[in-house]
């Protein structure tokens, strides 16, 4: 397994394995013109199994309603999503991907890290608590009309 950050040569590999690694009530399917839009403005790591993309993680600036939520500063990142391809399940996948955002963090001197899950999203929830963030408070998500479970980690 190997890690490496996508460009928007990988939107349409994205795009279809978002189709096999997702139902819909989990992501809202996106065309490819938004994929490309988040390539270029977000860090997107890959996760390959020899040349065949697998799973994908998404790593972006929070915006100013989860700066408020998670009552961090402006200079707040978050796991935005993370798509693994059914038949790679189980395997730390997500926990290596998050690591890796995490480091990116570290040596960008990123304040905090945060992250929405689903309060029964439990293999998410390992994932996200070894890589080093903690529970902070459940939140009314209004895009989503759901509640989530905000997670986070200071690092300045």
């Amino acid at each position: 397994m190997k890690l490496k950050p996508l460009n928007r040569s990988y939107a349409v590999k994205m795009l279809k394995l978002q189709m096999r690694g997702t139902t819909p009530d989990q992501f809202t399917p996106r065309d490819i013109v938004s994929i490309r839009e988040a390539l270029d403005r977000e860090r997107v790591v890959g996760v390959f199994s020899g040349r065949t993309l697998i799973a994908y993680s998404i790593f972006a600036r929070a915006s100013v309603e989860d700066c408020n939520q998670a009552e961090a500063g402006w200079n707040t990142w978050k796991f935005a999503g993370t798509v693994v391809h059914p038949s790679h399940r189980g395997q730390g996948i997500q926990k290596k991907a998050l690591e890796s955002h995490v480091a990116f963090a570290i040596a960008s001197g990123i304040d905090t890290v945060m992250a929405y899950v689903h309060c029964e999203n439990k293999a998410s929830i390992k994932s996200i608590e070894h890589s080093g963030l903690a529970f902070f408070k459940d939140a009314f998500i209004e895009d989503k009309q759901d509640f989530r479970q905000v997670y986070k980690l200071e690092l300045n």
